[in-house]
């Protein structure tokens, strides 16, 4: 079995070796047409310097490429006779280099795709760089809170009593008060209900101090 491969570039007429069967289709206007072969075989004889497919010697027959590709020759199309088997394998071959050509352009477009995240991300930093080193970003760091100052428990030095405290066991945090159990003669942390906290679980206590009023210089 055969099959018909239409030529449409110059690249694939240049391709061609002498003696392949063509199949050309003439326009109604030419010479050929007229002469009764609307649609002839013949065999490439060669391709002259003027880029003219010569068909046949005798009689004179051939085309220009040039003229033909831009619709402006005497020849409606032109194909090459392929045999079925050759043309599988031509498209097998056609489809793997499509396969590369889209994994190149897929991989092209992740790495396009990085590049861009890279240089958002960096505009991003610089951005955010820019906002730190602000004059407002500066003058808001220096109003920023510091961290509680938190005093470690020890029940040998015990802190003054009757004095609100901010406590904490390392993972939450309450509010409390040393006292001294005169019975036992031990010290305890209160709560304001005067519920006993379990001393081995207190780590840590702070002094609770209150904001400083405007105008208020601080030591």
């Amino acid at each position: 079995m055969i099959a018909l491969k239409r030529l449409d570039t110059q690249e694939q007429f240049h391709s061609l070796a002498k003696g392949q069967e063509l199949i050309v289709h003439w326009k109604e206007a030419s010479e050929e047409h007229r002469k009764g072969n609307k649609i002839s075989m013949y065999k490439m004889v060669r391709i002259s310097d003027d880029n003219e497919l010569i068909l046949k010697v005798k009689g004179n027959v051939y085309f220009n490429i040039s003229m033909y590709l831009k619709g402006l020759s005497a020849v409606e199309d032109v194909s090459i006779v392929v045999p079925e088997n050759l043309l599988r394998t031509e498209n097998q071959r056609l489809r793997k280099e499509l396969e590369d050509v889209r994994r190149c352009f897929d991989h092209i477009y992740v790495q396009f795709d990085g590049i861009n995240a890279s240089k958002a991300a960096q505009r991003g930093i610089q951005s955010i760089e820019s906002a730190l080193h602000s004059p407002t970003a500066e003058k808001e760091a220096t109003c920023m809170p510091e961290q509680i100052p938190w005093i470690a428990y020890n029940p040998q030095n015990p802190p003054p009593l009757d004095i609100k405290y901010l406590i904490t066991d390392g993972i939450d945090t309450d509010f409390g008060q040393m006292g001294f159990d005169a019975f036992d003669e031990e010290y305890l942390w209160l709560r304001y209900d005067n519920c006993q906290f379990s001393a081995d679980h207190i780590t840590h206590y702070a002094v609770i101090n209150l904001p400083a009023q405007e105008g208020d210089t601080e030591v």
